[in-house]
């Protein structure tokens, strides 16, 4: 079965907006290694459902105590880090330094307290280039970013001074078969800047 219409271009998806927006800040969007998360009394509530998303993309999850046994009650495997005070050899700092941590998400009640294990974490995670995401929205944001399968390969790139006006129409076939789904559009006669974004946007049955 067959059936032909046309694919609207309805610009960037919010994940594909918010990826590109990460990017464009700096961060390095790694989907491998280690998150460590130390998050102020205020924000416990909130950081289960953050941090399951990174487990789901197949992160490993290191925490303070507090922070810790909050994700093991709902249902995580996470690993304990002692804070700086607790132990010289091996806390916080140590972990960052072994290589093993690809993003930090740190909140803290007093931010700009310099002799604060926060300040220390952030501080040590600018000079290590580990991205420091000091809020819970920040997190949330590259979590989904992440989930959402972007990456520099299939993110299209916009050159601003070629613009469109209005939405661009593209032919299309949509072909079904043992069902499964294909949509067919005839590149000879179709210039498609970025097949893989477009590919990203229509695989989405939502």
């Amino acid at each position: 079965m067959k059936s032909t219409g046309e694919v609207l271009g309805m610009g960037k998806t919010f994940k594909e907006a918010l990826f590109k927006g990460l990017c464009a800040a700096g961060y390095r969007m790694k989907r491998k290694g280690g998150v460590f998360i130390s998050v102020r009394d205020s924000d416990k509530g909130e950081i289960a459902a953050i941090a399951r998303k990174f487990d789901m993309l197949g992160f490993s999850l290191y925490a303070t105590d507090g922070t810790a046994n909050i994700l093991r009650l709902a249902g995580m495997k996470v690993t304990g880090v002692n804070k700086i005070h607790e132990n010289e050899s091996d806390n916080s700092i140590t972990l960052l330094e072994s290589g093993n941590i690809s993003y930090v998400l740190s909140t803290s009640e007093n931010g700009k307290d310099s002799a604060s294990d926060d300040v220390k974490i952030r501080r040590k995670a600018c000079l290590l280039g580990i991205p420091c995401l000091t809020s819970l929205d920040t997190a949330n944001a590259v979590a989904d970013s992440l989930l959402g399968g972007y990456s520099e390969i299939n993110t299209e790139l916009i050159n601003i001074n070629k613009l469109r006006e209005k939405r661009l129409k593209l032919n299309f076939i949509k072909m079904q078969g043992c069902g499964n789904d294909n949509i067919f559009i005839d590149c000879f006669d179709n210039d498609i800047d970025c097949p893989e974004s477009l590919t990203v946007v229509l695989s989405d049955r939502h």
